[in-house]
């Protein structure tokens, strides 16, 4: 029965490892469309010619193409959890953006005049919306920490109230300087949009350093947010003396070295809790190399 038990460990590490994966590229994408918000706000001080060409070949529809990850890693989170209604939420917010961003990148594109016009109210409209939603979520996770006397329950609402509030203090920074810079013309404002970026790939990288690697010897499911929670909870057992193992051959069964605390094989997320999202700032289109 040890090989069953070696084949269960080694199909969860697997699946931890995919998961761990997943959650790395997503911080890496993350953190560049950060440094890609702040590389526009440089040129859109410093070189507004190099921004017009060399943005719109690859800044911009790396802007956009980012947006739409983070709406497909949305999504399959959402799936993955069983279609919560916080993380289709989450899904559904994620997505709205990507498609509002990519239709101001692929606008520029095809009608330049009019998205010149239109591209800064669509990514300002975006960015507050984001940074409300994430206000939203750091209220409700604040609240649910303060209610629950549970130490581990408490803990994890208390982490994801300090990762939504940094997408608010970042989000509602870009969204600032969106504002000033790319609609009012502000351009010596152009700092605020270099620190939000900034500090958005800073905190993504923060993130990735610190998840932590799936493995036998500590066989806990990876949660939304790229950290890890309480897991199987398996405790090992003394091996059984000879007389026993005789005994249970001859009830025919056996039993397992190690068995799971919790009964079930795989934990039921829980309900309440959704992704605490890397604060990404908003990416820019190319019609606003333009403004």
């Amino acid at each position: 029965m040890r090989s069953r038990t070696d084949s269960f460990f080694g199909k969860e590490v697997r699946k931890q490892e995919r998961e761990y994966r997943l959650e790395q590229v997503n911080l890496s994408v993350s953190a560049m469309g950060s440094l890609n918000f702040s590389v526009v706000f440089i040129l859109k001080q410093y070189a507004m010619e190099v921004l017009a060409n060399f943005g719109q070949t690859l800044l911009f529809p790396f802007a956009a193409a980012g947006s739409l990850f983070s709406a497909a890693f949305a999504l399959y989170q959402a799936r993955k959890d069983g279609y919560q209604r916080s993380g289709v939420i989450n899904a559904l917010v994620e997505t709205v953006a990507a498609l509002a961003l990519t239709t101001a990148v692929v606008g520029g594109f095809f009608a330049a005049t009019l998205f010149a016009v239109l591209a800064p109210w669509i990514f300002f409209i975006v960015s507050a919306a984001k940074t409300l939603y994430l206000g939203i979520s750091t209220g409700y996770y604040a609240v649910r920490a303060l209610l629950t006397s549970e130490p581990h329950e408490k803990q994890k609402y208390y982490d994801l109230a300090l990762g939504a509030a940094m997408g608010v203090a970042i989000n509602a920074l870009a969204t600032v300087a969106l504002g000033l810079v790319m609609i009012a013309g502000h351009l010596p404002l152009s700092i605020l949009g270099i620190i939000a970026g900034s500090c958005g790939a800073l905190y993504a990288l923060y993130q990735g350093l610190t998840l932590k690697k799936p493995g036998r010897a500590a066989l806990t499911p990876l949660s939304s947010t790229g950290r890890f929670h309480q897991g199987l909870g398996t405790q090992p057992q003394p091996p059984l003396s000879a007389a026993e193992l005789q005994l249970e051959d001859s009830a025919g069964f056996a039993q397992p070295t190690g068995t799971p605390v919790n009964s079930q094989e795989e934990q039921v997320p829980d309900e309440n809790s959704i992704p605490a999202r890397v604060p990404t700032v908003t990416p820019m289109p190319h019609s606003l190399s333009r403004m």
